[in-house]
C-alpha cells in the first residue's frame, strides 16, 4: 500500500434516527444525544499523488455540485490538517464526485473530510496499516463534530456535540431500508439552532429505541420511537420539508423524520419492495428521492 499512487474512497451519508438537544453549552454549541446511521448514498473521492506538486500542495476538482474548490472546502481543510500531522514528500490531487445533496442534514461535507483523512493515510509511505480512527479524533473534531463519526461509520450514539461516540455493533441479519427525500432546499444548521427556544418541552429518551436496535428487532417495532427535536424549528418554517415529511407518511412509511437539521427527510420501510411502493406513491419529479439501506 505504501507504493500506491492513487485510490478511490467512498464517503457515505448519514441520517439521525434520534436527535435530542440536552442544553446550550457555554461555548455556544449544544449538547446532544443522537443516533447516527450511515447509509448507502455516498460521494466518491479519488485521490492521487502528484510528483509535480510539492508536499503540502493540494488541488481539488468537484463534480455534481456547485461547491468551492478552494480552502473553504472540507476536503482541502482535511488534507492540510493531515499534512501538518503526517507530512508527505509530494502533493495530492482530489476529484470529489458529489451525490449527497448540500445543506441536506446528511453530513456530506463531514463524510468527505473523513474520507480525505483515510485516503491520505492509505497513500502514506511506508504502508501504514489500518486507519487509526482514535489517533485522528482530535483533528476530526476541529474539522467538524460529525467528522468524528465518519472516521468509523456504521451506527453509533453521539453525545457532547455529537463527537463523543459509542459504536453500536450491527446485529440484524439484513440491512434496514429507508426512503430518502431531498426537497431541493438547503437549511443552515446555524440558522436552526439559533431559533431553538429553551426551556424545551419534556425531554425524550432513547432507551427503548436503543434496546430494540441492540436486540435487532424489525423496523416495524422501533420506528415509532424515532425523534428529532430540531423538527420543532424547521417544520413550521420550511414548507418544503414539512410537505416532504407528510408525503412520506401518506405513502405508507412506518415513520417519517427529518435528518439532522434538515432539509432531507426519510421514511422507514420494511423491505426494498415496501420502499419501491412508497417511491411509486410519491409525487413524480418534485423531489430527489432514493431508496437507501443502512451500512
Amino acid at each position: 500500500m505504501g507504493n500506491r499512487r492513487s485510490l478511490v474512497v467512498s464517503a457515505p451519508a448519514k441520517i439521525n434516527l434520534f436527535l435530542e438537544v440536552l442544553g446550550r453549552r457555554p461555548d455556544g454549541y449544544h449538547s446532544l444525544s443522537t443516533l447516527f446511521q450511515e447509509i448507502s448514498l455516498a460521494d466518491r473521492l479519488t485521490v492521487w499523488a502528484d510528483p509535480e506538486l510539492s508536499g503540502g500542495e493540494f488541488r481539488l476538482s468537484v463534480k455534481g455540485a456547485d461547491l468551492p474548490a478552494d480552502g473553504d472546502n472540507l476536503v482541502l481543510r482535511a488534507a492540510e490538517a493531515f499534512q501538518d500531522k503526517v507530512p508527505a514528500v509530494c502533493g495530492r490531487r482530489f476529484l470529489l464526485d458529489k451525490s449527497i445533496p448540500v445543506g441536506a442534514g446528511l453530513g456530506g461535507g463531514s463524510s468527505d473530510a473523513a474520507a480525505t483523512l483515510k485516503a491520505m493515510w492509505r497513500l502514506s509511505s511506508p504502508a501504514p496499516g489500518p486507519f487509526p480512527a482514535r489517533t485522528f479524533g482530535t483533528l476530526a473534531r476541529r474539522l467538524g463534530a460529525d467528522v468524528t463519526f465518519f472516521l468509523s461509520g456504521g451506527r453509533a450514539w453521539g453525545r457532547g456535540i455529537g463527537d463523543r461516540l459509542t459504536p453500536m455493533p450491527r446485529r440484524e441479519r439484513a440491512p434496514y431500508h429507508f426512503v430518502l427525500v431531498f426537497p431541493g432546499t438547503a437549511v443552515s444548521t446555524r440558522w436552526v439552532y439559533k431559533r431553538l427556544r429553551f426551556p424545551l418541552t419534556k425531554r425524550r429518551t432513547s432507551l427503548t429505541l436503543q434496546r430494540m436496535m441492540n436486540a435487532a428487532r424489525p423496523a416495524a417495532e422501533w420506528a415509532a420511537f424515532l425523534f428529532n427535536r430540531l423538527e420543532e424549528v424547521v417544520l413550521p418554517r420550511v414548507a418544503e420539508v414539512r410537505e416532504a415529511r407528510a408525503a412520506l407518511a401518506r405513502a405508507g412509511c412506518r415513520a417519517a423524520l427529518m435528518s439532522g437539521s434538515g432539509s432531507s427527510v426519510f421514511g422507514v420501510v420494511d423491505s426494498p419492495s415496501h420502499g419501491r411502493r412508497v417511491l411509486a406513491a410519491l409525487p413524480r419529479g418534485k423531489w430527489v428521492v432514493r431508496l437507501v439501506r443502512s451500512v
